[in-house]
């Protein structure tokens, strides 16, 4: 019987799709998987100007928290570093 790997949640902003990008976040190399939850309305350039997200934004964040939660991932991340400027809205 094989041991069921971890889950890691990863963040993903709103933006046109990039393939290389998309392969190594859903790599299953490191003895884990990733479950991707997109933060709908959260552009990439929003992400890379690091506004304060408006209201609508910080509900569709909410909203991928929750659905990676109930993933059972063990920890969550963002798909780029900019996502940086959104942790502290991301853990409430």
């Amino acid at each position: 019987m094989q041991a069921k790997l971890p889950k890691i949640g990863v963040l993903r902003c709103e933006r046109a799709t990039f393939l290389p990008a998309q392969m190594s976040v859903g790599s299953n190399s490191y003895l884990y998987t990733t479950v991707q939850a997109e933060v709908k309305g959260l552009t990439y350039a929003d992400v890379r100007a690091g506004r304060p997200l408006d209201a609508a934004q910080t509900k569709a964040l909410q909203a991928a928290i929750d659905t990676l939660d109930k993933l059972g991932v063990m920890a969550i991340t963002g798909d780029c570093g900019a996502f940086v400027h959104h942790q502290v809205a991301s853990s409430h």
